[in-house]
């Protein structure tokens, strides 16, 4: 009994280790769809999250920040969906 949850603690800690090592191009080939936001430098866009009171339902956001970027969904190395082009805050308005 000890070898055996010696040997899948061993096996659940294998797989955690080579989950963490994922690409973008290996998870793309598994065939699942992959959402990809690419911002401008990198940068994150920032929100406060706002929650309910107790007894309530549904989250929201609120002071979010914008970035310029893009982003795209893609299903077996085939692009379904992106947007045009990176664009500053002021053209998305």
């Amino acid at each position: 009994m000890k070898k055996t949850l010696l040997l899948l603690a061993t096996l659940l800690s294998w797989m955690s280790v080579r989950a963490t090592n994922l690409t973008l191009d290996s998870v793309m080939r598994l065939g699942l769809p992959v959402v990809v936001i690419q911002t401008q430098n990198n940068v994150m866009p920032t929100v406060d999250a706002v929650h309910p009171p107790a007894g309530c339902i549904g989250n929201s956001i609120t002071n979010a920040t914008k970035v310029p970027g893009r982003f795209w969904f893609s299903q077996v190395q085939e692009i379904r969906f992106t947007t045009v082009a990176i664009m500053s805050p002021r053209q998305s308005e």
